[in-house]
């Protein structure tokens, strides 16, 4: 292979000089590492931008290169664009479009680890790229266990998004040393199905029966595609119908969330709540804050699309009603003209615009959505919200603990997962300090602790929300809808699809074909139907 090397190296060479070729360049996934011009692909243009960008830094032009464009092209994640990156990005685009010789990242660098789970290592390495949690579990963990005090520490992954996917890979190929790293909901996928990057938790001597109180959908998004347990989760992120009760009392009748899901049960129900309070507001009150908020849920009652191994995504049929439903509901009236994050979202809660909101658990702790949506401890509508179950089962977000396959510290990596994700004890005490650090407590992947936790939340008018999510994610049945689903493809599809089908006049199925066209534009890997 080092010879191979040293053939593309000296191809590469010669083809830096030509600085006016183009190519096709070579597919990457989605955090398009490499991809410096962000167009899909990784090409002799992509390097070449590296190293002038490269050039300009060396002469002190800092504000030259925008620093999402340097974190793509730093494919050896030292933190720093140089040279060594611009000719790592030509030999990849050399070895894979020019030499066809497949080739991944990790066979180009020079000091890439081998795979081996080991336990001859002193110090145990955590990569992440969220600190609120991950602190207060390495705080606990070394107060549960004094012998392994000041033998801990972090790689923080210091971006944002997809580019944390990106940096994360760059930090595994170059050899830094990591153990278990953190994999987040939305590109967890590319990590638990390639070797590189994931080892099974076996490995560490865990079995199913040591996850059987953990929430299934977990485990589910966990195994990679023959079934193999890659990733847990130790927190999880059900969601529900938040709904101002002042407003559900004085337009609906209703006085307790029970009643209130009586009219929020199903799909077929919630509409016709929705348009007994237009009529009854007189299209003064939106059921929902926008269609983001409807989308977040509505996603997980059937199959959206399926994306194959050689990358050929379908559309599923199912989608088609799903869509409809949302434009139903933007076309009546059912959901604000607000757009998710803005300020407006937020003002839609407190001016009596939008009876509630989707939320998940983690949005209605200490200072997070549903506090923003209150106006504050000194809001308007602060404490007048409760929340119910909704329509269906779904989730929002998360991570999961993943298996380096070179780590080299079997005994206290196993340690780890078994204290956050299996023992109830610690994960039971994990969920009190991590209120006690910032505020509200997590809502941990043990259905026995959340079964019986019971703590007001002020937000909610004193109701906690914990039997609720509870009871709405345990019969979360995702092994039939998560089957070679994609969340970056349906975030992606949301994005597209339904902005053009609500706002453009579009039909649907023009929506859908410009849609597609819009995403492979993009990512030229993906083929579809």
């Amino acid at each position: 292979m080092k010879q191979m090397h040293k053939r593309i190296a000296a191809a590469a060479s010669a083809l830096l000089l030509c600085t006016g070729m183009t190519a096709a360049g070579t597919p990457v996934e989605a955090a398009l590492r490499g991809d410096a011009l962000m167009d899909g692909v990784v090409s002799v243009e992509d390097a070449q931008f590296a190293l002038n960008a490269y050039a300009e830094l060396v002469a002190g032009k800092y504000n030259a290169i925008f620093p999402d464009d340097a974190e793509r092209a730093d494919v050896n994640g030292d933190g720093a664009l140089t040279a060594e990156d611009a000719q790592l990005i030509l030999l990849y685009y050399t070895a894979n479009t020019v030499a066809q010789q497949p080739t991944s990242w990790h066979d180009l660098m020079p000091n890439a680890p081998k795979a081996g789970i080991t336990d001859d290592g002193d110090t145990l390495t955590i990569a992440f790229w969220t600190n609120d949690e991950v602190n207060v579990m390495i705080d606990q963990f070394m107060t549960l266990h004094p012998e392994y005090q000041g033998k801990v520490k972090t790689v923080l992954i210091d971006t944002v998004g997809y580019n944390m996917s990106q940096q994360l890979a760059a930090k595994i190929d170059s050899g830094t040393d990591i153990d278990l790293y953190i994999a987040a909901d939305d590109w967890i996928r590319q990590y638990k199905d390639d070797p590189i990057y994931s080892a099974p938790l076996s490995e560490l001597g865990f079995t199913e029966k040591d996850f059987e109180n953990c929430y299934p959908y977990t485990l589910t998004v966990g195994k990679d595609r023959s079934g193999v347990q890659k990733g847990v989760a130790w927190q999880v992120s059900p969601g529900g119908y938040v709904y101002r009760s002042d407003l559900a009392e004085k337009y609906l009748g209703v006085k307790t969330p029970a009643e209130m899901q009586n009219l929020v049960c199903n799909w077929d129900t919630f509409t016709e709540t929705a348009e007994k309070l237009k009529t009854v507001t007189a299209g003064g009150t939106a059921m929902v804050a926008t269609y983001a908020d409807l989308w977040q849920a509505l996603q997980f009652s059937s199959v959206t699309l399926t994306r194959s191994a050689d990358n050929h995504v379908k559309i599923l049929d199912d989608f088609k009603p799903t869509a409809n439903l949302i434009k139903m509901y933007h076309d009546n009236g059912y959901i604000t003209d607000a757009d998710q994050w803005s300020d407006q979202w937020y003002k839609v809660g407190q001016d009596n615009s939008a009876l509630g909101y989707f939320f998940s658990s983690w949005c209605l702790g200490n200072r997070a959505m549903l506090y923003n949506a209150e106006g504050g401890e000194e809001g308007e509508t602060y404490g007048k919200y409760n929340i119910t179950e909704g329509p269906c089962s779904w989730y929002w977000g998360g991570n999961w603990i993943m298996l380096s396959p070179y780590c080299n510290n079997k005994t206290m990596a196993h340690d780890f997962i078994y204290d956050f994700v299996v023992n109830p004890e610690t994960m039971k005490a994990f969920s009190e300090n991590y209120a006690k650090a910032y505020g509200s407590p997590a809502f941990v992947n043990n259905q026995k602790v959340m079964s019986s936790m019971n703590i007001p939340n002020p937000l909610l008018g004193g109701q906690s929300e914990f039997a609720v999510l509870h009871n709405n994610i345990k019969s979360l049945d995702y092994g039939s809808i998560y089957k070679d689903q994609d969340p970056y493809l349906k975030m992606e599809l949301e994005t597209h699809m339904l902005s053009r089908y609500l706002n453009q006049g579009e039909s649907y199925a023009e929506s859908l074909a410009n849609s597609k066209y819009d995403i492979q534009w993009q990512y030229p890997e993906y083929t579809f139907d």
